[in-house]
């Protein structure tokens, strides 16, 4: 029973290696070329692109992703919270603002969604 536990324990921690790699990619990219847009989103995109290239990529991921994806909405609260403190910013910067982050949350979700397509047809 315990050995049956490690193993799991070291599928998680494998899958949520390999987000977070992805993750530092877009960090690194991000900032190594100084790009306007989200390293998260960069490191999702790579992740994509991972899951296209290398589909066993998702079955090794499978473990951390359920878990992050059940708690998704936790990660969207502190999104909100930074404008609290923007009351000097002119209008425009807030619109710019709002757009980057409605067009990033549109393209996490359509990569979500492919996520979980690919899900479903290997499941069933």
């Amino acid at each position: 029973m315990n050995l049956d536990r490690f193993r799991a324990a070291g599928r998680w921690i494998g899958a949520l290696a390999v987000i977070f790699a992805a993750w530092a990619a877009g960090e690194g990219l991000a900032a190594g070329f100084n790009l306007p847009v989200p390293a998260a989103l960069i490191g999702l995109a790579l992740l994509f692109l991972g899951f296209c290239l290398a589909p066993p990529l998702v079955s090794v991921t499978e473990p951390a992703a359920q878990t992050l994806l059940r708690h998704f909405p936790l990660f969207l609260y502190p999104l909100g919270a930074g404008f609290l403190t923007l009351h000097d910013v002119g209008a425009m910067v807030i619109l710019k603002i709002l757009v980057t982050v409605f067009v990033s949350l549109v393209f996490s979700l359509l990569v979500g969604v492919q996520v979980f397509r690919i899900f479903k047809n290997k499941h069933g």
